[in-house]
């Protein structure tokens, strides 16, 4: 059985664990070590690791969803960890006070990488692996062996100040944040040119960019988007409480930001009780805090199955109980029957005209029941498994990415299983 096939029945088996004690809670509270400190950074690797930087506490890694963790920063390292990053091959990142350190055995063991305080904050990689990183003081830095070594582009940018930095893997435009505005470049970081930023007065802290043209920007106390590459923003969220009340983080889950309704934003605000949901792009949002009320969460990542997990000052990591990739049965109207619908878009991925390398696909359960969703390439053999438990009746919709899997152009078919019922239908691939 593989590692991913593993994390996944781990997931499930937290998850019965939550409803024999709560029907309600949308949030389980993971056996943290270091729950007394902030968790102010969750990224997950491609195969499912979790890593958590701590407040003054070091790194620390999951291998099984968040069961167990171990801290891998040595005492030689230290505690403050200002910024990490986890690249597309699992390599590890990490910004101490003083030093940069690479580890390319998932913490096992550190290298110095550069032996100056450079100050890297923040870090963005593209689809050909190349990692570009801001600074506080010396612009803008770029490694093209996955973080083993890097060079400066320091007289190829306008500030020398970095604040958030993204990189769309659609059509390879770097954006890069700063006090001054927000900047893109179509060149991989030669020339910039600086765009819109929706408030020039409020500084960016980070970045989020996956469809062509489509950005969203976070600052103190405010999250905008644009649809056209920064001409026009549109308010998504803001946070009017002063003080401590802010938007603190965002992430995408696998059904990205590409259609309206189904696309999932979260955003933190700790004043706010913790967790938001937008199915629709930023328009309208939905607060889930159940399991962490009065909580003040720090940070958000999303494993590939698209369970949330939360980082919280002080209370530890949680992870949701459900995959924010499903839409759970949100209509009054249960099926009739069971049902899988064409994919959406289709063609996909990364050649076609919008570069989206993921899919949509909806299907109907009409009774509790258990089900299989599964991708086959022309010769028979499986190459995913989109679902493999009992389902409650309802329709759901979830994502099919093609970003990480070794997959070539050509028709694929995807088959839903459930009692006496089988129903396959065929997508398209072009890279």
């Amino acid at each position: 059985m593989s590692n991913s096939k593993i994390f996944f029945l781990i997931l499930i088996t937290l998850i019965s664990i939550n409803h024999l004690f709560s029907q309600t809670n949308y949030w389980i509270k993971l056996n943290f070590p270091a729950d007394s400190l902030k968790v102010n950074k969750l990224a997950i690797a491609s195969d499912g690791t979790i890593y958590a930087r701590v407040w003054s506490g070091g790194l620390y890694r999951s291998t099984d969803a968040g069961i167990s963790w171990r801290r891998i920063t040595p005492d030689s390292i230290g505690t403050y960890i200002s910024s990490m990053f986890v690249t597309r091959d699992k390599n590890l990142i990490i910004l101490t006070e003083h030093w940069l350190y690479y580890s390319g055995n998932a913490g096992n063991s550190w290298d110095y990488i550069l032996t100056w305080p450079i100050g890297f904050n923040s870090f963005a990689e593209n689809f050909d692996g190349e990692i570009f990183a801001g600074t506080y003081q010396y612009g803008l830095y770029h490694s093209t062996d996955g973080g083993k070594s890097w060079s400066s582009l320091y007289n190829r940018f306008v500030d020398t100040l970095i604040s958030a930095i993204a990189v769309n893997k659609a059509n390879y435009k770097i954006y890069a944040g700063t006090a001054y505005g927000l900047f893109q470049s179509t060149d991989n970081g030669i020339n910039w040119e600086k765009i819109n930023s929706w408030n020039e007065n409020f500084s960016i802290y980070e970045i989020l960019s996956l469809v062509p043209g489509n950005i969203f920007i976070r600052g103190s106390n405010f999250i905008a988007r644009s649809t056209n590459n920064g001409e026009t923003w549109t308010n998504v969220l803001v946070i009017t409480i002063p003080g401590p009340n802010r938007p603190s983080c965002m992430a995408f889950n696998n059904a990205g930001d590409f259609l309206v309704g189904v696309a999932n934003v979260y955003a933190w605000d700790p004043g706010y009780h913790g967790v938001y949901h937008s199915k629709d792009n930023g328009e309208t949002w939905i607060q889930l805090q159940q399991g962490i009320e009065g909580r003040s969460i720090e940070s958000l990542a999303i494993n590939p199955f698209g369970y949330a997990f939360a980082g919280a000052d002080s209370f530890g990591i949680f992870v949701s109980a459900y995959p924010t990739t499903e839409v759970r049965n949100e209509s009054n109207i249960l099926p009739n029957k069971t049902e899988l619908h064409q994919n959406y878009p289709n063609p996909f991925g990364e050649a076609t005209h919008s570069g989206n390398p993921e899919t949509s696909i909806e299907y109907l359960v009409p009774r509790r029941e258990y089900i299989t969703l599964k991708v086959y390439d022309i010769l028979g053999r499986e190459v995913a498994v989109l679902v493999d438990e009992v389902k409650e009746a309802g329709t759901y919709s979830l994502p099919f990415s093609a970003y990480h899997l070794p997959l070539s152009s050509g028709v694929y078919f995807y088959q839903l299983t459930a009692s006496k019922n089988r129903i396959t239908k065929k997508m398209c691939l072009i890279r």
